[in-house]
């Protein structure tokens, strides 16, 4: 295999191996939501909500877009939902 798509396949499993990153992606599967909308989904604080998000952003797994004075994020990478779903955090409801 190719070392520079090892080193990127790394560094996408390193970002989204937190609790609050997991969360965040199954609840964006839903579609675009603002940064209070995932932090009251998701249970932490607007400060941490956007440490997350903008980790997630600068690594190219979200996206975001403003739409007047809010900032809506969503999945830029959408192959992270097999990533989840392949170990088993994502339930049905």
């Amino acid at each position: 295999m190719d070392s520079k798509f090892l080193e990127q396949a790394a560094d996408m499993l390193k970002t989204m191996g937190h609790p609050l990153r997991l969360k965040i992606t199954i609840f964006l599967q839903e579609g675009e939501q603002t940064v209070g909308a995932i932090s009251e989904n998701i249970g932490a604080s607007q400060s941490a909500t956007s440490q997350h998000l903008n980790m997630m952003k600068m690594k190219g797994i979200l996206k975001s877009r403003r739409d007047a004075t809010m900032v809506l994020y969503s999945v830029a990478r959408p192959e992270v939902f097999k990533i989840i779903h392949c170990i088993g955090v994502h339930q049905e409801e």
